[in-house]
């Protein structure tokens, strides 16, 4: 049996992704909620889709994504004459800035009975988390935004269907999806730095980057505990894990043995993608810094700038390996490869 992937030359930042899952919980979702697909997520850039699942909001990369039958899966893009009057960066920012956000089984439970508004508001569910990023971008694709079905989407009258988004995955795609991927280990670290990062604090509304800092600033006395569990959930050590399972990033030779006659259009597309993850990086450098500036350079405020720092590091590495692979090639272009964690 053929399976299948997301063609990402199909896509655009700020796509919906929805997907029809085969498991239990999903199958009671399909019969309650009258909705043939039963997960929703948010495709933000070449590698990198954000989606809110199992326990947290988490980025994951779709050629991660394999697919046993193409009907399981749908692609909506917001209407032209919609789209020309929004910020699709606004709904991106959205959703990457609830990244480690706590996902809600209770909310997901409560879209059967409709409340007017969020009752769980810190909390996430799939298709709340796609429909507020448009909502926070000034356009509301379904009546009620934090409760929601993937079939409200399917049928909006802003949403059109991308035609065609999935491509037959070769042997080399296969295994990739299914090879050990870096974003799963950074998902479980920011997990156990958030969950011991309120315990610490004893406040519950630390649940991403942004609140665990603002946590820190109103308790500075638990900045050295705070500090010691970021060094102990492995958080730090994402570039040292990148290199040992995407070692083409890194080395010119190996970029091209890995893409292959698809490394010339690689290495455009994913330019892009570290531009975005430095400036991206930049922004949460800046943000600490004015943390340090106003609050004092304690211990866990200087490591984060300092682990911001090293990853606009990483990016500039990974664009000098890409000027190289170019200056290697023929000036030939290629479709682009999606298969690398970012």
């Amino acid at each position: 049996m053929p399976k299948f992937i997301l063609d990402i030359n199909k896509l655009e930042p700020g796509d919906i992704i929805l997907e029809r899952l085969h498991d239990l919980e999903s199958d009671i979702i399909s019969r309650f909620g009258h909705t043939q697909h039963t997960h929703a997520m948010l495709y933000v850039a070449t590698s990198s889709v954000i989606e809110a699942m199992d326990d947290i909001v988490i980025s994951n990369n779709p050629a991660r994504e394999l697919f046993d039958n193409p009907e399981d899966v749908r692609v909506l893009r917001l209407k032209p004459e919609y789209a020309e009057n929004i910020s699709i960066d606004t709904i991106i920012e959205y959703v990457r800035q609830r990244v480690g956000n706590r996902y809600s089984k209770e909310e997901a439970k409560r879209i059967r009975h409709r409340p007017d508004s969020a009752i769980e508001c810190d909390r996430q569910t799939c298709t709340r988390l796609v429909a507020n990023a448009y909502k926070e971008a000034g356009i509301q694709i379904v009546a009620n935004p934090d409760y929601c079905v993937p079939q409200e989407m399917l049928e909006s009258e802003k949403l059109i269907i991308v035609r065609e988004p999935l491509k037959e995955a070769t042997d080399d795609d296969i295994i990739f999806a299914k090879s050990d991927n870096a974003l799963n280990i950074q998902h479980d670290a920011l997990k156990q730095l958030l969950e011991r990062s309120r315990e610490i604090l004893n406040e519950d509304f630390v649940q991403d980057e942004s609140s665990l800092n603002e946590g820190v600033r109103m308790h500075p006395d638990k900045a050295h505990e705070v500090a010691e569990v970021v060094r102990e959930s492995g958080y730090l050590n994402l570039i040292i894990i990148d290199k040992k399972l995407n070692p083409w990033c890194y080395d010119s030779k190996l970029f091209a043995e890995h893409y292959g006659d698809n490394s010339l259009a690689a290495t455009m597309q994913l330019e892009s993608d570290y531009n975005v993850s430095k400036n991206r990086f930049l922004h949460n450098v800046y943000a600490i810094s004015s943390y340090i500036e106003n609050c004092g350079n304690n211990e866990y405020f200087t490591l984060m700038r300092d682990h911001y720092l090293g990853l606009c590091i990483d990016c500039d590495v990974r664009l000098s390996v890409l000027k190289d692979v170019r200056e290697e090639l023929s000036d030939v272009f290629y479709e682009p490869n999606e298969s690398t964690d970012r």
